[in-house]
């Protein structure tokens, strides 16, 4: 339910609508908003729509000049983002967490590719990690972590062949931050009905159905988003939930909106996708939740088929903890809790200085 909306924004059609969405956090706002400021591209190109469930007056005071429309309302991460959608103007939504930023030169080249590349509904750009309030580096040490390659060379291509796309997506790992994606104004509009619908996993849906709808879809390896680590990123209270109750609770989740979206998905290999992505997530649960039943042996044969064939590492890690559920529920656990543990402290890295 949206309870106000303050708009500061001219009567020009911006280029670019930035698409911030604030779940009652407020303190990494001023960075995100920064780091659009730092780019002085004239306000008539870009809006940006706020979208949180806290009042204006919460958040440090936001520039005047920033060309900005703020609504505030409750409802899920997906009612945010489809509220947002239908909020914005642009001929761009690039969508941008309030923990994330652009860095300098994406406005920029937003604002031309939206004409020197008409046919193109899906854009995409790799991402720099980071600590929070820390100066950036590029994620050559979460990419050894998370198997993900580098993307090397601008992908410019008609989506003609799903199964192609799907290999370039997950060998690249562009489904992992809602950052790093910017669509047509046309599409964004087509998926919002659909996103209205979840809870979590807004990074996997919007990326699986912008792709399930686009024409042409352009990736480049201009490290273009700041993706800051912090005690309360998304990754971090994931880690910090493993083996409770809270835990099975956001796998849940995952699943209802993968399953959701499912159903508003055109591509079979998408949809075969999914499948593999509930499937690692319904095997999580059991090899977490004591009132579950062990995995059967066919479900664990079927995931691990399906993470060879995705080279999904995520898949390998839960395919083997739920073959040792099997034996020994509790060894299952804490191998899998010491993994993503050690992991975990790897991808904060040292001299992090506690929370930001």
């Amino acid at each position: 339910m949206i309870s106000g909306v303050a708009s500061g924004v001219g009567p020009e059609t911006p280029v670019v609508s930035v698409l911030i969405t604030a779940y009652s956090r407020t303190e990494f706002l001023p960075q995100a908003i920064e780091s659009l400021l730092s780019e002085r591209v004239p306000p008539r190109l870009y809006e940006v729509i706020l979208v949180s469930n806290r009042p204006l007056d919460a958040f440090p005071a936001l520039p005047e000049s920033l060309p900005l429309k703020f609504i505030q309302m409750e409802g899920s991460a997906g009612q945010f983002l489809a509220v947002g959608i239908r909020n914005s103007r642009g001929e761009l939504i690039s969508f941008l967490d309030d923990d994330d930023m652009f860095r300098v030169g994406k406005l920029q080249s937003l604002s031309v590719w939206t004409n020197s590349k008409p046919k193109v509904d899906y854009f995409h750009n790799e991402q720099a990690v980071g600590i929070a309030n820390h100066e950036p580096y590029f994620d050559d040490y979460a990419r050894r972590i998370w198997r993900v390659k580098p993307l090397r060379r601008e992908i410019d291509e008609p989506i003609v062949d799903s199964d192609r796309l799907l290999r370039i997506g997950r060998a690249f790992g562009l489904d992992r931050n809602l950052s790093s994606m910017t669509v047509r104004q046309s599409v964004a509009r087509e998926i919002a009905g659909p996103l209205e619908g979840i809870t979590a996993a807004t990074d996997h849906c919007v990326y699986l159905l912008a792709l399930d709808r686009a024409r042409r879809f352009f990736a480049t390896p201009a490290a273009m988003t700041f993706y800051r680590v912090h005690p309360k990123s998304s990754s971090m209270i994931d880690s910090s939930l493993l083996g409770k109750p809270e835990f099975n609770r956001e796998a849940q989740g995952q699943i209802d909106s993968l399953s959701l979206i499912r159903g508003h998905i055109r591509s079979k290999r998408i949809r075969d996708w999914i499948d593999h992505l509930v499937a690692t997530l319904r095997l999580r649960i059991q090899v977490f939740d004591p009132s579950e039943a062990r995995p059967s042996r066919s479900a664990i044969l079927g995931c691990l088929r399906e993470s060879l064939r995705y080279r999904d590492g995520y898949g390998y890690a839960v395919v083997a903890a739920a073959g040792l559920t099997r034996l020994n529920r509790e060894m299952a656990q804490r191998m899998f809790l010491d993994a993503r543990r050690r992991t975990t402290a790897r991808e904060v890295g040292p001299g992090t200085g506690g929370e930001a």
